[in-house]
């Protein structure tokens, strides 16, 4: 796996002009509300899944945001900055020193949508709808993503160009609006066949320590993951347990499940109670690495920062590990980079680096 360096944005949501490096197997963003964190976990994801027609609506979810109807400037407006189509956009990653590129814009083409559309007077109106074009260029690859918009609620999607054999990066994107992955059953199912049930056990101990066994029970045609228990005979969903302890679930095995991969988690320390961060951070570090996988998180807690350098030191990852703070000053951002040292001395001083 060839992890993320540095990442350039032009016109992307909030992000005029934006430039971020040194990024690690491990890195860790802060800042102020609204300074762009999860707006760079975005730009991530909306790279490498561009050639996905769902991915649009999955970032719209990422928010929060349910789309009832799809137009150009509800489906992808939102991704230009100040909401402008007419703006081009720019994300140029650099993926083990190679620029990975990708051209964003709003423009009629051969696929543009025509369509007919009833409005409250039952007039029937022709509406034009133009495409979101795509290039996008890495190395000897080129070629273009064509979304269109073909109805209320349909996409279409045609991939231009040698992309249609390009494999791109593996981005898996855990976000705060929701409770569980989709696909977290097919991801314990994989790490059951591979006999691996017992990692995430251990992991999910540092909360309740109980927990000795994981299944997948199906009840009513519903696949759900039940725990057997030291206390108990009776083995317990796991939903019922605790947010916390099914969100470090979801974390722990989605990290496992999926090797070479590039993991995005915003607000990382949501759902956990300050004492167990510094253990969270070990387990996650230990399995990203052992996965050669990246994981880029966010998080706007001190006890979360500080938790992250102390298991990088105890745990022999600080070389793997970065934390980088995004400050906001009027339209122009500031980014302060801290490697273990400067923030490990950061922390032990009591500055503050939130």
């Amino acid at each position: 796996m060839s992890i993320i360096n540095s990442l350039d944005i032009k016109n992307f949501r909030c992000l005029k002009n934006f430039h971020i490096e040194n990024l690690k197997p491990i890195t860790l963003l802060s800042g102020k509300n609204n300074a762009g964190k999860t707006t760079l976990l975005d730009a991530f994801y909306f790279a490498n899944k561009i050639n996905k027609p769902d991915m649009l609506i999955k970032l719209h979810n990422t928010r929060g945001i349910k789309l009832n109807q799809l137009t150009p400037e509800n489906l992808w407006g939102d991704f230009f900055y100040d909401r402008n189509l007419e703006l081009s956009c720019q994300i140029d990653e650099y993926i083990a020193g190679k620029k990975h590129s990708l051209l964003i814009q709003t423009k009629n083409n051969n696929g543009s949508s025509n369509l007919q559309l009833k409005t409250s007077e039952n007039v029937i109106s022709s509406v034009n709808y133009p495409s979101l074009i795509a290039d996008v260029s890495f190395e000897d690859v080129r070629g273009s993503v064509i979304t269109s918009i073909t109805g209320d609620s349909s996409i279409n999607q045609n991939v231009n160009g040698n992309l249609k054999a390009f494999s791109f990066p593996n981005v898996i994107y855990l976000d705060t609006h929701k409770s569980y992955n989709l696909n977290i059953i097919e991801y314990f199912g994989k790490i059951d066949i591979e006999g691996k049930t017992n990692q995430v056990v251990e992991v999910l101990k540092i909360i309740e320590p109980a927990i000795k066994a994981l299944s997948v029970v199906v009840i009513g045609g519903v696949s759900q993951i039940f725990a057997l228990t030291n206390n108990s005979s009776r083995k317990i969903p796991l939903k019922s347990m605790g947010d916390g302890l099914n969100r470090l679930l979801e974390m722990i095995i989605t990290v496992i499940a999926n090797p070479n991969s590039i993991i995005l988690i915003d607000e990382i320390e949501n759902g956990f109670h300050y004492s167990i961060l510094k253990d969270l951070w070990k387990v996650l570090g230990k399995a990203v690495l052992s996965a050669n996988s990246q994981l880029i998180a966010t998080t706007h807690s001190y006890e979360c920062i500080s938790s992250s350098v102390m298991a990088a030191k105890e745990s022999d990852f600080s070389d793997k590990f970065e934390y980088i703070r995004i400050d906001k000053e009027n339209y122009d951002f500031v980014i302060n980079y801290y490697n273990d040292k400067l923030l490990d001395n950061a922390v032990q001083n009591e500055v503050e680096v939130r």
